[in-house]
């Protein structure tokens, strides 16, 4: 109920934002679809999985992450479908944050 009580007064804020969200989206998977050695899953959602396809495994790739350059990705390790422990998600956010994810990337997998 309150909701729909607050919905006109956001619904335009909301929208921008999905729309923002989805074309960096597209740019950010495009990417990250250029890094050798990393399969990107296509996605709908405001993450994208992806599966390592070289030496890295998704722990080695989220504690180097971690480490050397603050940023944090989700080790989907253990998760059911998810075998092999070649798979992480990596969260959308702003281009600036995404350029620095990206740039990282690139250094570490291989």
């Amino acid at each position: 109920e309150y909701y729909l009580q607050i919905y006109e007064k956001y619904s335009k804020t909301y929208s921008a934002a999905c729309d923002s969200i989805a074309i960096e989206r597209t740019r950010f998977i495009k990417e990250l679809s250029l890094i050798k050695n990393l399969h990107v899953y296509p996605s709908q959602a405001n993450f994208v999985i992806c599966k390592l396809e070289g030496k890295n495994t998704a722990h080695k790739l989220a504690i180097s992450l971690l480490e050397s350059c603050n940023i944090f990705i989700k080790d989907l390790t253990g998760k059911k479908c998810f075998d092999n422990g070649k798979y992480i998600r990596l969260a959308i956010r702003d281009e600036h944050d995404n350029n620095i994810l990206i740039n990282a990337l690139k250094k570490f997998v291989i």
